[in-house]
């Protein structure tokens, strides 16, 4: 492979990297307001999964996973040492606050749930016909209420 060429691939193997993270950090943040755990960790402060999890009743192994997930993409701040997740103010404006000016929570969900009726998507591209609207989940339509694009 030619240097130019090898260049060019390492290029855009960064770009591809990048755009899988994002797909990640999507689906952590639509975890994160779909559970209310933004919404958790802006109440109570800094908390470990175990206290995240038991105030709101899920599943510990799930919740430290998805501290990890959102720790590594950069939307929560973690302490090696103590365990403990906590977010900063601008985190909680843009993933707590509702309807305000850099709230994202919309556009998160709306994101979120635009990728879900993927099969049907498939379908269209091979018969056409588009996709229904019913097939879309009610997130979508929430996620767009949130936007303040409806």
């Amino acid at each position: 492979m030619s240097t130019h060429l090898e260049n060019e691939t390492q290029e855009l193997l960064g770009k591809v990297v990048q755009d899988f993270t994002g797909a990640i950090a999507t689906r952590m943040c639509a975890i994160g307001i779909d559970l209310g755990l933004f919404v958790d960790l802006a109440e109570n402060g800094a908390s470990t999964s175990l206290e995240i999890a038991e105030r709101k009743s899920y599943q510990e192994r799930y919740i430290r996973e998805w501290v990890y997930g959102t720790h590594k993409v950069g939307y929560l701040n973690f302490d090696k040492e103590t365990r403990k997740a906590s977010l900063s103010k601008a985190a909680i404006n843009v993933l707590v606050s509702k309807g305000e000016k850099f709230s994202q929570q919309g556009a998160f969900k709306l994101i979120n749930n635009m990728m879900l009726p993927y099969d049907e998507l498939l379908s269209s591209f091979k018969e056409g016909g588009g996709v229904n609207f019913e097939d879309y989940r009610s997130g979508l339509w929430e996620g767009l209420d949130l936007t303040g694009c409806t």
